[in-house]
């Protein structure tokens, strides 16, 4: 399946149907959020041979037969003040998925592809909801050149995601708040 497919090929419907013939249970695992992806399956036909649905890079997962929704290494509402905050002088945009929703600080041509790539109504609002609550994920929305001028770049990869180095005064800032949630 491609990035963004609109269509599920019918190649891969036919061997998610001979998996699921043969007693095999079927999901999908992705970085998006699970339901974006439900909407997607719905789309592509799939939704009745698709048992569970692995989103935003196995931090939540999605019973499709119960629609139950578990999160795993949720980030902790409180601290989304000082990110924004930290990033404020970098000019990076941010946004946050919320079911049906994905909600950025302000609208550009990167929050609108992913809202759309996404099947979400895109919100610009301030996040402040969100600082009291759990979170499933952040996503960082910016030009990558732009921000390493800037001084901040992304580096690698780790166990919990990205590694990010900084020349902000607290260097420990990032690694402190390093979690599957930021991307």
């Amino acid at each position: 399946m491609s990035k963004f497919a609109k269509e599920l090929s019918p190649k891969t419907k036919e061997a998610i149907l001979k998996l699921r013939e043969k007693g095999i249970q079927f999901g999908i695992a992705t970085g998006r959020t699970p339901y974006a992806v439900k909407q997607l399956v719905g789309d592509w036909g799939i939704e009745s041979y698709t048992d569970l649905i692995m989103g935003f890079n196995g931090g939540s997962t999605l019973d499709m037969k119960t629609k139950e929704l578990s999160n795993c290494y949720l980030l902790d509402g409180k601290y989304l003040k000082d990110i924004k905050e930290t990033f404020k002088q970098f000019n990076v945009n941010m946004a946050i998925y919320d079911e049906q929703t994905c909600h950025a600080l302000w609208e550009d041509q990167r929050v609108k592809g992913i809202s759309l790539g996404n099947k979400l109504e895109l919100i610009i609002d301030d996040l402040t909801q969100y600082e009291s609550r759990s979170i499933n994920k952040l996503l960082f929305v910016f030009a990558y050149t732009r921000v390493v001028a800037q001084g901040l770049s992304a580096t690698g990869s780790g166990p919990v995601g990205r590694r990010f180095e900084t020349s902000l005064p607290d260097k420990n800032f990032l690694e402190k708040r390093n979690s599957p949630c930021l991307s």
